[in-house]
């Protein structure tokens, strides 16, 4: 009896021994079939959180135009102020005066010390030096459309 015995000891213990390899296995495949399943998943939904903001922002601004269009359908000041802003047009009689910043100069040399004495300002202090200012649109019609329809 003690050889019937070793033989079912010999043949179960093969068996456990394969089907431990065979789970072993399949866990194996498991964590790496589906951790990159699962990588792919997470790259996925950050693409569709940006995507979902980039529709909620744009939906803003669909819902701001439209009412923009609103405004000029209804009243001609409105379409007086893009001109104006935007474009720069004026009315008859009206002048247009453009302001350039102020370049940034290289320092010149400095100049032998003039006797003379400068002109005071207006409030008779020191004179205040001239400042060039560009005026800006106001931003009614997005920067870049805005660029794109100027003449």
């Amino acid at each position: 009896m003690s050889g019937w015995w070793q033989r079912v000891r010999e043949q179960v213990g093969g068996v456990m021994l394969t089907v431990i390899a065979l789970a072993l296995l399949a866990v194996t495949v498991h964590v790496v079939v589906f951790q990159g399943e699962r990588r792919e998943a997470q790259v996925l939904s950050e693409r569709l959180s940006r995507v979902r903001g980039d529709i909620n922002r744009l939906s803003r601004e669909n819902e701001r135009l439209r009412h923009l269009i609103i405004n000029i359908r209804q009243s001609d000041d409105q379409v007086e102020k893009i001109g104006r802003e935007d474009f720069g047009y004026i009315k008859s009689g009206e002048v247009l005066y453009f302001f350039e910043a102020p370049r940034q100069e290289l320092p010149a040399k400095p100049a032998a010390p003039s006797r003379k004495k400068p002109k005071a300002g207006p409030d008779g202090g020191e004179p205040k030096p001239e400042e060039k200012v560009t005026p800006r649109a106001a931003g009614i019609i997005p920067e870049d459309l805005s660029n794109q329809l100027r003449p």
